[in-house]
């Protein structure tokens, strides 16, 4: 079973659902499209700064699934390389959300990477947040894992997280599986 580095900490319903469900997800093609500008405005940004290198598709394994990602970029600031994440906001809040903090500190342990940084892109603004290569998180995130595995080996559907409903690709599904 294939989970991906930017479901960690989402909704365990939403995840259940995309791996069960895919056919039934329906996407805003303008979220889509806002994602799209946010990297496109970041690669602007980090090609005046940095050194671009190009990204690859890596995989972590563990107890019967894996956690695949790829970074959004990667840098070279002086001698060390840097992961990057992109996310486009409406509005930058005083931290990043601890599931995107959570991502890049998946793609920092599949690239063997220390540092790296979060890009938040607004409208008028772009934040850039540095964190490092978290063992703590990570294992959190791989226990987060396990637990939806776990419900998916056992035909389970999760519980699923106030709060995150009003944009969600599965709200109608989930609904009726209430």
């Amino acid at each position: 079973m294939n989970f991906f580095a930017s479901w960690v900490f989402r909704c365990p319903r939403w995840i259940y659902f995309k791996l069960k469900y895919p056919e039934m997800e329906r996407i805003n093609p303008k979220l889509k499209k806002v994602g799209d500008l946010g990297e496109r405005i970041a690669l602007e940004f980090l090609k005046e700064k940095y050194r671009l290198y190009s990204t690859r598709k890596r995989s972590l394994y563990c107890n019967g699934f894996r956690i695949t990602g790829k970074p959004d970029f990667k840098v070279l600031r002086g001698n060390d390389f840097e992961i990057v994440e992109v996310k486009r906001v409406s509005k930058i809040a005083r931290i990043p959300k601890k599931r995107w903090i959570a991502q890049l500190n998946l793609y920092l342990k599949m690239e063997g990477i220390e540092n790296g940084f979060i890009l938040e892109i607004s409208r008028d603004k772009i934040r850039k947040s540095k964190w490092r290569y978290n063992q703590s998180l990570f294992d959190k995130s791989i226990e987060f894992y396990e637990k939806i595995y776990e419900s998916i080996k056992g035909n389970e559907i999760p519980k699923g997280r106030v709060g995150e409903c009003l944009n969600c690709s599965f709200k109608e599904l989930c609904l009726s599986h209430r």
